[in-house]
């Protein structure tokens, strides 16, 4: 459903004229200490809204959901709950999580959804179309095309690893959390031959799970879900549909210790 779709049915399940609105929107700019536009200019604004004729920016949005219930879309707690379709959001999601968790801010609430698993299966599943002959390119481009980058990322990501089975996810975790932002975030976003960004997004994939363990061995669930799901959009970046399988077990088995089977 299309923004202002969800924007006019909020106000109607309400109740509510767009004059009624206009007051709710109003009484929460002073409550949060904003400077909103006038009356007429916000009737206005409310009618392209929800004609999807334009979009309000993040102050808006952000009234919008607090007096009708809507979600922010681009609340990182909301984007990453799905599928995330386009790569380049995916990792700049990527970035801004890690940069959140490394601060060890709540960067969510305890009823914060883990994640839409639904939405999260059938996007990963039915993303592309993929065949067995798919695959067989892909791995001759590993062997002929080596990528030094991946592979010091395989090598960083396997020491920490063995640092984490000995010393626990804590231990690793914060060095884990910067080497990742600042390591392999920048390296996703050059151009690369097809066979060596397939390597060097698996090796992000793999790292993005390890990422996904540690915050759930630190009890940060729903951070824990969203470096699976988003390592599960690098996995099919990369064709890695092992990689794939192995993130969507990793959802299965933090669902089921929940209880939330």
């Amino acid at each position: 459903m299309a923004f202002g779709e969800e924007l006019r049915v909020a106000r109607q399940q309400r109740g509510w004229s767009h004059s009624r609105l206009i007051r709710a929107l109003k009484d929460e700019a002073e409550r949060q200490g904003l400077a909103i536009m006038g009356d007429a200019s916000l009737k206005t604004a409310l009618s392209r809204w929800e004609n999807n004729r334009n979009v309000p920016d993040r102050i808006y949005r952000r009234l919008l959901g607090a007096v009708l219930g809507l979600p922010d879309a681009e609340d990182i707690a909301v984007r990453t709950s799905v599928y995330e379709q386009d790569i380049e959001r995916a990792i700049d999601l990527l970035e801004v999580l890690t940069r959140w968790d490394h601060e060890d801010r709540p960067v969510f609430s305890p009823t914060t959804v883990l994640v839409d698993s639904d939405r999260v299966i059938s996007g990963y599943l039915f993303a592309r179309s993929h065949s067995v002959n798919d695959f067989r390119p892909q791995i001759a481009s590993y062997v002929t095309e080596p990528e030094p980058v991946a592979s010091r990322i395989r090598a960083a990501a396997g020491g920490m690893m063995n640092a984490d089975f000995e010393q626990g996810g804590g231990h690793v975790r914060p060095g884990l959390i910067q080497y990742f932002r600042h390591s392999v975030v920048p390296e996703l976003c050059v151009d690369r031959p097809d066979g060596q960004r397939r390597a060097l997004f698996g090796a992000a994939a793999e790292v993005a799970q390890l990422l996904g363990w540690s915050a759930y061995d630190a009890g940060r669930q729903a951070v824990a879900t969203r470096y699976f799901t988003l390592g599960l959009r690098l996995a099919d970046e990369a064709c890695d549909q092992m990689m794939g399988a192995r993130l969507l077990a990793n959802l299965s088995h933090q669902y089921n210790a929940l209880g939330k089977y």
